[in-house]
This record gives C-alpha cells, sequence and structure tokens, in this order.
C-alpha cells in the first residue's frame, strides 16, 4: 500500500505468518502484536521479509520503504532524510492504521532511525510515549559524541555520495564487500540483488541525498539521559563476529535499566540474514 505524506509517496506492506499445527502462542489467537520493520541504506522493506517468516504468528508486521528506497518515491532533497521527517512519515502510518500500541526493530539505517525515535519521545506527551512498547534496534549506531568524529563521518559520507552519483554499480559492489558484511553466504556477493530481495531500481541521488540528510554525522547522539528519561524498552541485537558492535552494545547497555543487549550467534552485521531462527527468538521473547 502507498500514502502520501510531506510531499512523497510512500510504501509499507503487511505481513503476518500464519498459525501452524501444534504451534502455542502466549496470546489468543484473535489478538496480534504490532511490529513496524525499518530497514538498512540501499534496501527495502522487502529486504528482512525471509526472515520475518521466522517470527511468531501473533505479530503483524508493517514493513516500510523509507523515502528513496523501494517502493518509495525517489527523493533528492537530504532536508527530506532529516529524522524528524522521517518520524513524522512513521507516525501518519501508525494513525492511518490506527495502531495504538506498537513495537519498531530497525536494522543498521532503520536502527538509527530508532535512536533518534527515541530521543524525539523525550518531548511527546505521555500518550505518545505509551504507543511505543518497544525498540528493537540492530547494528545501529546511537551517535557520534564529539565533534571530531562528526566532521570527519561527514566528509566520508559526502565522499560515499559522490561516488554514488559518478558510478553506483561499483560503489554497491564494494559496500557489499565490506568486512562487516563478510559473514554472509559464499554465493552472496554473486547474487546480492536477488539474496537482498531487492526487486526495484535503484535511485542513486536518493541514496546520496539519504547520506547527505541522514548520515551517521548528521544525527545527535543518543545519551544515557535519553534512555533513562523515556523508559522506554530496548532489545539491542548484534552478531558475534560484528566486534565493534558487540563491544558498543556491551557499553550501551549498560546506560540504562530498559536496555538489554544479545549477541546472535554465528552472525555478523547482518543477524537477520545470517542466523534468522535465532534472531526472530530473541525478537518472539521481547515482544511476547
Amino acid at each position: 500500500m502507498k500514502i502520501r505524506n510531506n510531499g512523497l509517496w510512500l510504501y509499507g506492506k503487511i505481513h503476518q505468518n500464519q498459525i501452524k499445527k501444534g504451534h502455542f502462542s502466549q496470546i489468543k489467537s484473535s489478538e496480534h502484536v504490532w511490529l513496524v520493520s525499518l530497514h538498512g541504506f540501499m534496501h527495502s522493506g522487502s529486504t528482512l521479509r525471509p526472515a520475518l517468516t521466522h517470527l511468531d504468528p501473533a505479530i503483524r508486521v508493517l514493513s516500510l520503504d523509507a523515502p528513496g528506497h523501494g517502493e518509495s518515491e525517489a527523493c533528492h532533497n537530504p532536508e527530506r532524510f532529516r529524522p524528524e521527517k522521517q518520524i513524522e512519515d512513521l507516525v501518519h502510518w501508525l494513525d492511518l492504521l490506527k495502531i495504538d500500541e506498537v513495537f519498531v526493530h530497525g536494522y543498521s539505517m532503520g536502527g538509527r532511525l530508532c535512536w533518534q525515535l527515541l530521543r524525539w519521545l523525550r518531548g511527546q506527551d505521555d500518550e505518545q510515549k505509551r504507543r511505543f512498547k518497544g525498540l528493537i534496534l540492530e547494528s545501529a549506531h546511537p551517535g557520534l559524541s564529539s565533534n571530531h568524529e562528526k566532521e570527519e563521518r561527514l566528509e566520508l559520507d559526502n565522499k560515499r555520495a559522490k561516488e554514488i552519483e559518478t558510478n553506483f554499480n561499483e560503489f554497491h559492489l564494494r559496500w557489499n564487500q565490506q568486512e562487516m558484511f563478510s559473514t554472509v553466504q559464499s554465493d552472496f556477493l554473486e547474487n546480492h540483488e536477488e539474496n537482498l530481495g531487492v526487486p526495484f531500481k535503484h535511485d542513486p541521488v536518493s541514496y546520496a541525498s539519504c547520506l547527505r540528510g541522514f548520515g551517521t554525522g548528521m544525527v545527535e547522539a543518543v545519551t544515557a539521559k535519553d534512555m533513562q528519561d523515556t523508559e522506554i524498552p530496548l532489545l539491542l541485537l548484534a552478531g558475534e563476529r560484528d566486534i565493534p558492535y558487540v563491544k558498543l552494545f556491551n557499553q550501551t547497555s549498560e546506560l540504562s535499566d530498559c536496555a538489554t543487549f544479545q549477541c546472535i550467534p554465528n552472525a555478523g552485521h547482518r543477524c537477520w540474514q545470517d542466523n534468522p531462527k535465532v534472531w526472530s527468538e530473541q525478537i518472539n521473547r521481547f515482544i511476547l
């Protein structure tokens, strides 16, 4: 389905697994729990759908395509990717579908938006805060705290944006060859479009604009106070082979009693792809 918000057509799809014979769920079959799924950079909502088949049938998933990604409209304005605009999109989806209570999962770039959602909620009323029952942050950075780190990252993302605009195919291949993605199947790079479930046409200018408006160096860092003040349960997920994020999430989980870190075995940066069974078990346990 598509909706229009802030001048763009945005795409989303609802997914819910069928109840299998002999399946036991903690909630009644007539009930369900909503989970919004936010994808990573240059992916789409379809990327994670194979992993979603492992979730409990009681969980109804709304997978959203970010602006300029997947089936959503192309977006060449970096300002449209700012976190406050994307959060407005998310809230608009929830209002239209009359979703009063929801969990949100974000992978990588999508997780960055989850972190910013946490900051945004600090300034909202109690009704809006109660709407979000928990956030699942997978391989997602909460933001850079020092100006020096931000400046370095801005320089890197601007360089990447120019490379995307100049030679997207080469950039896309090199992006997937990064060490943090090295634990995927051996044939992944040869068939990465198919494996990522990306049947759509890429729009490089949208991706470049996304980096310029919503890169890691462009967002405010989430602090311990942000986590403590909102008191929203947080599930932090990282693959055991993604050492930087294992270290980061171990440290982050100690900043608030609301945060729990789970290390996914036999997985790298993409836990949902490397070990979907354990990935889904952790999410089922957190939500249900």
